[in-house]
């Protein structure tokens, strides 16, 4: 992977990566939710997630990263309940084969901040003119801006912020990676690189490409013949969007862009046109 631009604010994307050398990323049936808790400690205070799927050795997500007013909209809320961003699932330790915790088993969830209209399938979303980032994530995050801060491990009681400080949302991938494969390591007693780096972003600027990347990244598991029904594969956030349990995924601005959850449905189960989305997906692997 070559360097790229760091993620900008207030804008919509298709963010995935992959293990290093092709190696897992999850072993155990723990690891998923214990990735997705760290995914929503560090991503949920800078984006909204439209879409998620995990596999054994590469993810993908459709977000939309805050604009600077939202993430410090997020933080006040934030101050005021006490709220620490909570979890896509229950806290899950990284390793334990005697799980039985099934997906979207969420917390409350923590009202809205106030969304960007729904975009036009004409109009661009964004606008991108950055520096090139370092794609040495061990060591500098993609702004730029210094070392990545180090997280400990997660807890109720980890006091918030006083004060607000605006966070650069390819950092905050970065510090959940880090995160995650120092845990990982720790557990499978191995070292090195554990993710590919820089992570992969697509920038998407069309409602029609979003809502075909939606379908693809919940079909995944059906693509990488992991499973014969996608519908069968537990780590996605489809059965997100048809459950009526509290979800961190922004379920229902999702079923309005398909108008509703039938026809929701009835998109997920055609083929997804891949060429339609060929500049989104240029790096999906087997």
């Amino acid at each position: 992977m070559t360097n790229k631009k760091p993620l900008q604010y207030g804008c919509y994307y298709h963010i995935y990566n992959r293990g290093n050398n092709r190696e897992n990323l999850f072993v155990e049936r723990r690891n998923y939710p214990y990735f997705l808790k760290l995914y929503a400690h560090h991503i949920q205070p800078v984006a909204e997630t439209y879409a998620y799927c995990l596999l054994p050795n590469h993810f993908h997500f459709a977000i939309r990263t805050y604009t600077e007013a939202e993430q410090e909209a997020y933080w006040k809320r934030s101050q005021s309940s006490g709220d620490q961003s909570g979890s896509l699932l229950k806290s899950e330790p990284l390793s334990n084969p005697d799980d039985k915790t099934d997906p979207d088993q969420s917390d409350s969830q923590n009202g809205s901040i106030s969304k960007i209209e729904p975009f036009s399938a004409t109009e661009p979303l964004s606008n991108l003119d950055d520096k090139t980032e370092s794609d040495r994530m061990a060591s500098q995050s993609d702004d730029q801006s210094g070392p990545i801060l180090e997280i400990g491990p997660l807890s109720n009681s980890e006091p918030l912020s006083p004060t607000f400080k605006l966070r650069p949302p390819s950092r905050a991938f970065n510090n959940m990676f880090i995160a995650y494969a120092r845990a990982f390591n720790k557990a499978t007693q191995r070292t090195g690189a554990l993710f590919e780096s820089p992570f992969g972003r697509k920038i998407v600027d069309t409602h029609p490409y979003l809502i075909t990347l939606i379908a693809y990244i919940h079909r995944n598991p059906q693509k990488h013949g992991i499973v014969t029904d996608f519908r069968e594969w537990l780590w996605s956030s489809y059965h997100a969007m048809l459950s009526s349990k509290p979800t961190k995924v922004q379920r229902d601005e999702v079923l309005t862009w398909y108008h509703n959850r039938s026809q929701f449905i009835k998109t997920h189960l055609q083929e997804v046109d891949e060429q339609f989305i060929a500049s989104l997906i240029v790096d999906d692997w087997d």
